[in-house]
């Protein structure tokens, strides 16, 4: 897949494209690019996603605290994965936000990208104030010399299929119920920092997680069953996140912790990619170390539990 900054016009010869943010790119995504790629097979055309960042919202004002389902660069492997030719990525910058959906389509897209395939969600809004829509385009595909095709909404269980309601889903900690509408485990990267080694003081050795962006969104805080995959292997493993209440050494900060099963080594500065299973518990107070170890001694016996019953695998 080639990947192009928008600031000059592209050269593909009149490709398919679609446009949009394409948060995590969800099963609700990936139909509007299947879509995108037969359209570009059957009329032997290139296809194209028109993407944007950073997210619109930083820009127009009320989403500077808004957590992503996927940064920039899995946005990118995820879209490739896909099976897409291009990727075109517009800067949306403080003016770019004040284009008129007008002014988008003949400035961007006709002028710069020239598609002869336009592939949209049924209900895409595009341009200052959203005032672009499928009606418009309609009026003016003729005008643009593009042919416009539009897709239905997926659904999961009758669920509309959002960026939104997955991240809703997941700051309720509800990890498998997002995993379906993603299509996939949600994940993250990190690489591992140096903590107060307390979980190896009291026999569970925890790998001390940092994320690579701030921007990407964890789920709820709490215990989580994860797989690890790191070096050329892959793990089982506990995934703790919040304020480690019961260590007072840490003073209530949030952290990210990782206890990989089967493994006692020293992890310090390895990336590690994290995908979640399930949810084992809430965060909780416990009042002394020697609690928490019998704790976490439960709570690996539960997910050990959790994978025997539901034959869960280390393989993709």
């Amino acid at each position: 897949m080639k990947i192009h900054h928008l600031n000059q016009q592209v050269d593909v010869n009149h490709p398919a494209i679609t446009i949009g943010f394409f948060d995590g790119v969800h099963k609700g995504h990936r139909k509007v690019i299947d879509t995108l790629r037969r359209e570009a097979q059957r009329h032997q055309v290139a296809s194209a996603v028109v993407t944007f960042w950073p997210h619109p919202r930083w820009i127009t004002g009320g989403g500077d605290k808004l957590k992503l389902l996927s940064t920039l660069a899995e946005k990118t492997r995820l879209i490739e994965l896909c099976g897409v030719d291009h990727l075109i990525i517009i800067p949306f910058t403080p003016e770019f936000a004040t284009l008129s959906a007008m002014d988008f389509l003949k400035q961007y897209i006709a002028d710069k990208i020239k598609p002869g395939h336009l592939i949209i969600g049924y209900d895409h809004h595009f341009g200052n104030n959203r005032e672009g829509d499928t009606g418009m385009l309609k009026k003016v595909a003729g005008e643009f010399k593009f042919i416009l095709h539009t897709v239905n909404a997926a659904d999961e269980n009758e669920i509309a299929i959002s960026s939104t309601k997955i991240r809703n889903l997941l700051l309720q900690g509800e990890v498998e119920k997002a995993s379906l509408l993603l299509g996939r485990r949600y994940d993250f990267s990190s690489v591992v920092v140096k903590g107060l080694q307390i979980g190896r003081e009291i026999g569970y050795p925890t790998a001390n997680l940092h994320l690579e962006d701030n921007y990407k969104l964890l789920p709820a805080d709490g215990v989580y069953l994860v797989i690890a995959d790191f070096e050329t292997r892959k793990e089982f493993g506990l995934l703790n996140i919040g304020k480690n209440p019961t260590i007072p050494e840490k003073k209530l900060t949030h952290t990210i912790e990782l206890h990989i099963l089967n493994v006692n080594e020293n992890l310090y500065n390895q990336h590690i990619h994290v995908s979640f299973i399930c949810r084992l518990r809430d965060e909780m107070l416990l009042y002394s170390k020697e609690a928490l170890t019998r704790q976490i001694a439960t709570d690996i016996e539960n997910a050990r539990q959790i994978i025997r019953q539901k034959q869960i695998s280390l393989k993709p």
